[in-house]
């Protein structure tokens, strides 16, 4: 019995430092933050939240929390891009199965996209809760040589997006993606809320007209999964 109240104490930490639960709290003063809809603050009452902030012992690190709504197992998503065009985007996805707990990069060209590895990823945690996932770990800001791993050392569209799993392999989006109205500048502690969800084109049919570039979360990985496996 004596060692067993101590094994007991070290599980229940272990536990609860894994499932740490991903609110607002600190969004505009420690962290940034993108998050829909308005009154969004923690699982309950949100529809996405992305949290990021420059890792506290390495600055060439930066931790990133992520909240998304899924029907059980799925996936969410987080996208840089130069513009509001699907095609040349960075991302982020986190993926759960029954099988399979990851996090992994993402490319996309177009209407085709390709899951990376892991490389520049480490600390990561995902977990499904009330058809909630939370998704939390650490990027490095760039990775030398790898023209697909987008630096954050410049301001991007931040795309959103959720979407389910056939087996352990992403599927279509849910809904639309969020994408974020202005460039998003990944050192600074905006709090960001996004406007509504809508479809992104790609640079394959793109008209012309101009675009910016920006930060964008959940819609650019979403785009890529969505084209990858449409």
């Amino acid at each position: 019995m004596g060692l067993l109240l101590p094994v007991l104490c070290i599980a229940a930490f272990l536990t609860a430092a894994t499932t740490a639960e991903i609110t607002n709290s600190g969004c505009g003063t420690t962290k940034a933050c993108f998050r829909e809809p308005t009154d969004c603050t923690n699982a309950a009452t949100c529809n996405f939240l992305l949290s990021f902030k420059e890792n506290g012992a390495d600055s060439s690190l930066v931790d990133f929390e992520i909240l998304g709504t899924t029907n059980g197992n799925g996936w969410v998503a987080v996208g840089f891009s130069n513009d509001k065009l699907m095609g040349d985007d960075s991302g982020v996805t986190c993926i759960k199965s029954d099988s399979v707990s990851e996090v992994k990069t993402l490319y996309n060209t177009g209407h085709s996209s390709a899951v990376g590895d892991t490389t520049g990823i480490t600390n990561p945690v995902v977990s499904v809760a009330d058809n909630m996932m939370s998704c939390t770990f650490t990027r490095a800001k760039s990775v030398d040589g790898n023209s697909q791993f987008f630096s954050l050392n410049t301001t991007y569209h931040l795309f959103m997006g959720t979407g389910p799993v056939s087996g352990d392999v992403p599927t279509q989006h849910a809904t639309d993606p969020w994408i974020s109205t202005n460039k998003i500048d990944l050192s600074t502690m905006d709090d960001v809320l996004a406007d509504e969800p809508h479809e992104s084109d790609s640079h394959e049919t793109d008209t012309g007209s101009p675009v910016s570039a920006n930060v964008i979360v959940v819609v650019s990985l979403v785009g890529l999964l969505v084209a990858r496996f449409m």
